[in-house]
């Protein structure tokens, strides 16, 4: 819940805030300052996240014709458009680790061109076999659910949509391995659908359920290999049903500390936070210490 708090209604309002103010500025030296204090909530992406939404671009690209060859030296060197947000993003090539987290760095070091390439063959080839006979796959389809007694929708993008049948791509890093080689050993593609993969199955059977598709599947792919799993009907309601339940309690959470200012300090004040949590690993040291002011003055 304490991650939760600080990137939906500490960092993200004062991002949006700090962005409007350096964007409407007129004058170079408050522009200075109001930069470095957008620049302070900003939260830093990481290679495995970067090169996941990379891959995924890529795939798509070639699944819908482009050659592999062309669809790597997108994102590998020219660098994409996303589709969702509209940016330029660079390649792969001209990324920049992470500066404060170790980790970061050395994943960064170790993938190759011919690793990335490798995860763009096998993301295709999933995409492919689990879209045969689609006409055209469609890429990042907005998508709005609603539940009953749920105020709030919930927003979404579909990673791909085709034959009438939706498609999420999951992408498996190499992971930190002291006694490899190496340094780095395989992250395996699962083989059948666990609690582990619980998010990804909820994350799909919403997709399904927006776009009213008769199938959903979900693709996990790394350097070696790819996997394709069914989510059934079954899987698919009993997710949708598990969600909704949380949404309700999130929402009457929300409801019993009221709105406004205030009711973010009470929320805070009756939260128990958990900075070692791994959701707030890709904050920077300077947020988490703002974090843990903001909830120290509250407790």
């Amino acid at each position: 819940m304490s991650a939760l708090i600080c990137e939906y209604m500490i960092r993200q309002p004062e991002y949006r805030k700090a962005k409007k103010e350096y964007e409407n500025a007129h004058t170079d030296d408050p522009q200075d300052l109001l930069r470095d204090t957008m620049l302070l909530w900003d939260k830093p992406t990481n290679i495995r996240m970067t090169a996941g939404s990379a891959i995924h671009h890529g795939a798509m690209q070639a699944a819908n014709g482009k050659s592999i060859e062309d669809a790597f030296g997108e994102i590998w060197e020219e660098g994409y458009t996303d589709t969702v947000r509209k940016e330029k993003n660079l390649g792969l090539k001209d990324y920049e680790p992470v500066s404060f987290r170790e980790d970061d760095k050395k994943l960064k070091e170790y993938l190759t061109p011919e690793i990335y390439r490798s995860v763009l063959e096998n993301a295709t080839n999933g995409y492919q076999e689990a879209l045969r006979g689609a006409n055209i796959i469609v890429p990042e389809e907005k998508i709005e659910v609603k539940f009953d007694n749920i105020e709030v929708p919930v927003v979404g993008y579909v990673d791909a949509f085709g034959n009438k049948c939706v498609v999420e791509l999951k992408t498996k890093w190499d992971t930190l391995n002291s006694r490899a080689k190496s340094g780095f050993s395989s992250n395996s593609t699962p083989s059948k659908l666990g609690p582990n993969e619980q998010n990804d199955v909820t994350q799909v059977s919403l997709y399904k359920k927006a776009l009213g598709a008769e199938h959903a599947k979900i693709i996990y792919a790394n350097r070696l290999d790819y996997k394709i799993h069914d989510v059934t009907n079954d899987m698919t309601e009993n997710a949708l049903k598990s969600f909704h339940q949380s949404l309700r309690v999130r929402q009457n959470q929300m409801k019993a500390v009221g709105e406004g200012e205030q009711s973010v300090q009470k929320l805070i004040s009756t939260t128990e936070a958990d900075f070692s949590y791994f959701m707030f690993r890709d904050y920077h040291p300077d947020q988490i210490e703002i974090f843990k002011q903001i909830f120290l003055e509250q407790q």
